[in-house]
C-alpha cells in the first residue's frame, strides 16, 4: 500500500499553505521518509542532512488550522525513531484533508563574536551556538569558552547584551560611550532565536560580556580588564 502524508515544516515562519504531500510505502521507514521530504523541499533543505530532520505523527483536520497557531502543534513526546516502519505507525489509511507529519529542520547554527567588557579588540571571541537554546545557556558556552578565566564565575552571574557593531578602529570608543552596565540586559529566559531574528551579521560584534566584581558590575570601561 503506498501512504500519501501531508506534512509541514515547524520553521521559524510556518503557514498552511506550505503543507505538502509525500508519497511512500507503508513497509518504508521513518529514514526513507525523511529523505523523501528533503527532495520534495529539496530547496529548503539543501544543506541539511536528511538525518537531522525530526518527524512527529500527528492526525489534525487542515480545515480550521491556522498559522498563528502551528507552533502549537508539535507534540510534546520524542520524535520518531528512524528504523520504524510506516505501517507500524499509521496502522490505518491516513485520514484525507488531515496533516499527518510535522517536520522540524535543525535548529540554525548562531555564530557570534563576543567580547568581555573592558577587554582589548584583539580579545573578541567567536563562540557557536543553536538558535532554540537559551540566553542562560549562552552564558554557559561564553564560561567554558574563557576557562581558565572565568573559573571562579558563575555562568549565571554573566551579563550579557547584544549589538551589532562594526569592528573597526572606533569600536573601543563607541563601547565605552554605550555605558552598558546601565542598559537592560538580556534576559536568560529568552531564546536565542529571537533575540537574533536576523542572523547576525558576519564580521561584526554581537554580544558584550559583563563580568561581576565584588558581586557588581562595574561601570568603569577601563576597570573591567
Amino acid at each position: 500500500m503506498t501512504f500519501e502524508f501531508n506534512c509541514l515544516v515547524l520553521d521559524s515562519h510556518p503557514s498552511i499553505n506550505r503543507i505538502f504531500a509525500v508519497q511512500i510505502s507503508e513497509t518504508d521507514t521513518v529514514a526513507t521518509l525523511k529523505k523523501k521530504i528533503k527532495q520534495e523541499v529539496q530547496h529548503a533543505f539543501e544543506h541539511v542532512d536528511a538525518n537531522s530532520l525530526d518527524l512527529w505523527n500527528v492526525s489534525v483536520p487542515i480545515e480550521g488550522l491556522s498559522d498563528t497557531h502551528l507552533h502549537d502543534l508539535q507534540p510534546a513526546q520524542a520524535p520518531l525513531l528512524t528504523v520504524k516502519r510506516l505501517s507500524g505507525l499509521f496502522p490505518n489509511t491516513p485520514p484525507e484533508e488531515h496533516l499527518h507529519i510535522i517536520v522540524r529542520p535543525p535548529a540554525p547554527l548562531l555564530e557570534l563574536n563576543c567580547l568581555v567588557l573592558g577587554d582589548q579588540l584583539n580579545r573578541i571571541f567567536p563562540v557557536k551556538i543553536p538558535a532554540r537554546e537559551l540566553v542562560g545557556s549562552l552564558k554557559e558556552v561564553i564560561k567554558e569558552k574563557k576557562h581558565p578565566e572565568f573559573r571562579r564565575i558563575a555562568a549565571d552571574k554573566l551579563a550579557l547584551w547584544r549589538v551589532s557593531e562594526v569592528v573597526d578602529e572606533n569600536l573601543e570608543n563607541r563601547l565605552h560611550q554605550a555605558d552598558f552596565p546601565t542598559k537592560p540586559l538580556l534576559s536568560p529566559i529568552d531564546k536565542l532565536g529571537t533575540v537574533f531574528l536576523d542572523p547576525p551579521v558576519k564580521g561584526r560584534l554581537h554580544i558584550v560580556v559583563g563580568r561581576p566584581e565584588n558581586g557588581k558590575l562595574n561601570s568603569l570601561w577601563g576597570s573591567c580588564v
